[in-house]
Order: structure tokens, then C-alpha cells, then sequence
């Protein structure tokens, strides 16, 4: 029987000292909260009026551990002592999940059976936030995807630059030479000039202009065709990006090791998988940048395989990573840099990448050691 009068409960519960419960009835009800008391099964024992819109039931009795869905009976009362404890709880009312804040203290210090508790309904809060992440996670997608068509796009404008600067400078006054060419052969054909040596030459010229033509035709179709999806070697990838920062490397007094225990290439888009590296080696010279003046530094990436994957390890010797930062380091726009200099985007799109490629991508952060691990299926036809 759930009792709703204060004064009749404290009456009944002499073991209750009242100044651990709220002064009045008139004071409890006067809150958005659910206000009740449990014994150790979990049995209602009072309530005051909010606790009805919490747990309405035409019953005269209730249950608290029954009407809940998480967490369990024995994970709330794991750690209730004498403190007010504070839980996430969701419990489902006409079949709608609804969350709450409990918060829960011991009231009868003699045997320790009975317990006040106070509930407040957070379901549109945590609603907003499941609609957050979702909406958080459609933005970040849409700014991976914005992202390889940034890289495409550069690609494709960079080939354009590249087309217009040859066909500008070079293609269009080789083809004028070879006009030129052509008109001066034939004013000596009509001259009657006999001069076999300046007949060969002006043949030479015609043939090199050809063959100069022929050569920057197929390096812009070359150029056209350089990142679009196919088998990319993983080891000659890295090499590439390590090319790009070798002076920097160098500046800063980091050695850098590639060891290969194995070949491998997956069919992707260059780019992705340069970019993925790009983003690593980024992240593992900021680290190394904090390490104490005098310290050898050190960037080490090793391929290898087992049976089922290939795996790739970047570990560096810079500061370590702490358990809480760890913890959110493939968040999107996490980030322990300078926020005016970094989004916190760099690790997250890496992650994106690997997923494209049904690869995974895992920080170890152990005392001794810190690397990323990317590991790439072997039985998986990868593509992007």
C-alpha cells in the first residue's frame, strides 16, 4: 500500500529521522519531481503526487526495480551508501521509453532497508540529444563526402591548370613551329632551292615538334586518369607521403623508420589513402613537438600481416595521450591542438576513409607505447 500522507508514514517508520526527508507534504508536491520512498525490494512505500505521472498504475502497489528498464537492481545499489547517489535510469510508460535523474539516499541508518528517492524526467532532453548525434553524424558523413570531392575537385582543377599551362606555353608554339615549318619547306619546294642539309634539318624539326605533341597528349591523359579508383600499393603510398614531409622531418630532428614485413595493395582512391597518412603523420608530429628539448624523437611505421588481416602500425615516441582524450579522439571536433588552427576533424575523416574501405582504425594507448593501428581485411574486394 503506498502511503501518500508524510506525517502517517513517519509515523509508521519511527526508524526515519525526518530531518532526512523533505519538511512537508505541501513542500514535496510543490516540485516537478517524483518523490518517493523504496524498500530494499523495490517496493513504493510513499509518494508524493508527481510520482503518479512518473509511474501511474491502477494498482495500490508498485515496484520501482520492475517498472525499470536499466539499470539493474543490483548496479543501482552496487555503491548506495550514505551518500546520495546520482543514476541515468529508463524505465517505459504506455509502452514510450522515458529517461530520468535519480537520485537516491539511505534514510534508515539502523537497518539500512529504506530509501528516498527523488526522479526528474529528462526524455526530451535525451530525445534532443539522439536527435543531435544523428543530425552530428549526418554532418559529419556529409563532410567526409565534401571532403573527397574537395580532393577531387582540386585534382580535376589542377589537371586543368596543368592542361592550360602545356597547351598555353608549349603545345600551341610547337604546333606554330610546325606551321612555320611546313610553310618554309614548301616556299623552298617552290624556289627550287637544292639544299639537302636545310631540307634534313627542317624534316628534323617537323619530327621533334611531332614527337613533343605526341608526348604532352599522353601526359594529360595520363594526368586525367592519375586518381581515379584502382589498385593502390599501400607501402608506395606511404612513401609518397613521407616524401612530402621529409625536409620537415628532418627540421625537426625526427627519424623515421618504415619497416614492411609484407606487400599489399587495395583498390581505392589515392588520394583517400594518402590522406589518411597525411592525417597520422600530422597528428604524430604535434606530439612530438611537446616532447623535451634533448629527446631523440621518433616515427615508426610498420606493415605486417596475420591471417586474416593486413595491418599497419605509426607509432611515435611524443606525449602520450590521457585516458579521457583518448577516449574521444576519433570524435569529430575533438581536439587537444590549437582550436584556432585545428578543427579536430583530421582523425575522424581517417576513420570515415577506413570504413570506406571496411578497414578499421584503433589508437593503443598503453604506458610504454602509443600507436594507431589500421587493419585492412584480407577476404574483403575493397573499393570505394
Amino acid at each position: 500500500m503506498i502511503e501518500k500522507d508524510l506525517k502517517r508514514f513517519l509515523d509508521s517508520h519511527p526508524q526515519v529521522k525526518p530531518e532526512l526527508l523533505l519538511n512537508t507534504h505541501e513542500f514535496l508536491d510543490n516540485f516537478d519531481l517524483a518523490f518517493f520512498v523504496i524498500n530494499s525490494q523495490g517496493q513504493i512505500l510513499f509518494a508524493n503526487k508527481q510520482t503518479d505521472t512518473f509511474f501511474p498504475s491502477e494498482n495500490t502497489e508498485i515496484n520501482l526495480f520492475e517498472r525499470l528498464v536499466s539499470p539493474t537492481r543490483a548496479d543501482l545499489f552496487e555503491s548506495v551508501d550514505f551518500d546520495v547517489h546520482f543514476f541515468e535510469i529508463i524505465w517505459k510508460r504506455d509502452n514510450v521509453r522515458k529517461y530520468g535523474e535519480l537520485n537516491i539516499k539511505i534514510i534508515d541508518e539502523s537497518e539500512k532497508s529504506l530509501y528516498a528517492c527523488s526522479l526528474r524526467d529528462i526524455t526530451h532532453r535525451k530525445n534532443n540529444e539522439v536527435q543531435s548525434n544523428l543530425l552530428h553524424k549526418e554532418v559529419i558523413e556529409e563532410l567526409s563526402q565534401l571532403n573527397k570531392q574537395i580532393y577531387q575537385s582540386s585534382d580535376i582543377i589542377t589537371q586543368g591548370k596543368v592542361n592550360y599551362a602545356l597547351n598555353h606555353l608549349i603545345v600551341n608554339k610547337v604546333k606554330d613551329i610546325n606551321i612555320s615549318q611546313k610553310n618554309l619547306v614548301n616556299k623552298i619546294v617552290s624556289l627550287s632551292v637544292e639544299d639537302d642539309e636545310l631540307m634534313h634539318d627542317l624534316m628534323n624539326i617537323r619530327s621533334n615538334c611531332s614527337e613533343m605533341i605526341i608526348g604532352i597528349e599522353n601526359f594529360q591523359a595520363k594526368s586525367v586518369t592519375e586518381n581515379q579508383v584502382k589498385m593502390v600499393d599501400i607501402r608506395n603510398a606511404i612513401k609518397k607521403v613521407y616524401n612530402y614531409y621529409e625536409s620537415y622531418l628532418a627540421d625537426k630532428r625526427i627519424n623515421f623508420t618504415l619497416e614492411t614485413d609484407c606487400k599489399f595493395s587495395i583498390k581505392a582512391l589515392p588520394s583517400s589513402i594518402e590522406n589518411i597518412f597525411i592525417h597520422l603523420f600530422d597528428n604524430a608530429i604535434d606530439a612530438l613537438d611537446k616532447s623535451p628539448a634533448g629527446e631523440i624523437k621518433s616515427l615508426k611505421i610498420k606493415i605486417f600481416e596475420d591471417s586474416n588481416h593486413y595491418q599497419i602500425t605509426i607509432e611515435d615516441n611524443g606525449e602520450k595521450i590521457n585516458a579521457r582524450e583518448a577516449y574521444k579522439i576519433f570524435d569529430p571536433y575533438y581536439s587537444t591542438k590549437d582550436k584556432e588552427r585545428h578543427l579536430g576533424l583530421g582523425l575522424s575523416l581517417s576513420r570515415n576513409y577506413m570504413q570506406d574501405l571496411e578497414g578499421d582504425i584503433s589508437l593503443h594507448n598503453e604506458k610504454d607505447s602509443k600507436y594507431f593501428q589500421l587493419s585492412f581485411p584480407k577476404l574483403k574486394k575493397l573499393e570505394i
